[in-house]
């Protein structure tokens, strides 16, 4: 093998490198939990931990739904719990869309899978420093919701384009 082949694959290595770490800088937390058999009941809250120490960046909070065909709704209600430092707690009900009226799902669909990130909370600053906790249940007329494979939250900073 020559010096330059080698050269070559160290640059590309680099380059690899440069690019997978750089394109997820201003993400500040991120986590995907499965849902048990695609069927999200509700004693089976999906439960986020991270620890918030700066309070003068903005962030954007996202929510991930990963779906499929056997989700009967248009919408999914969700209650988001947020324990904040000092043992306040904020509760949220939130309905998402993950359809249009005639069933046409959204975001990125692969067969009968998708995958639809929501913006929930956009440009925030974090109170206080400390632990934060967001438990996400589901919160339909269903003990048991069908077609929910997973659930995932993303915090990133927000970004001015």
């Amino acid at each position: 093998m020559s010096d330059r082949y080698l050269g070559y694959k160290l640059l590309l290595g680099v380059l690899l490198l440069v690019a997978l770490t750089g394109c997820n800088q201003d993400i500040f937390y991120k986590n995907t939990q499965g849902i048990e058999d695609g069927i999200w009941r509700y004693e089976d809250p999906k439960t986020f931990t991270f620890t918030a120490e700066d309070t003068l960046t903005s962030y954007d909070l996202l929510i991930e739904v990963k779906h499929d065909s056997r989700f009967p709704f248009q919408n999914l209600y969700m209650q988001l719990n947020t324990e904040l430092p000092g043992n306040k707690t904020v509760k949220d009900v939130l309905s998402i869309d993950l359809a249009d009226r005639s069933g046409n799902k959204y975001g990125v669909c692969r067969g009968d899978k998708c995958t639809f990130r929501i913006p929930v909370q956009q440009s925030f600053r974090f109170d206080q420093a400390g632990p934060h906790t967001i438990n996400i249940a589901q919160h339909s007329r269903m003990d048991s919701l069908p077609g929910i494979l997973a659930i995932g939250l993303t915090i990133k900073e927000t970004t001015t384009e």
